[in-house]
């Protein structure tokens, strides 16, 4: 594989990580303030 492939392949990766991260984060915040 190229190299460039696998760079864009690891930001996808880790712009998918922090996306899931924050959600949960907003998840959490939201169940806490509903409670």
């Amino acid at each position: 594989m190229r190299p460039d492939v696998i760079a864009s392949m690891h930001m996808n990766a880790i712009r998918d990580g922090m996306h899931m991260i924050r959600s949960l984060a907003q998840g959490g915040v939201n169940y806490v303030l509903s409670t």
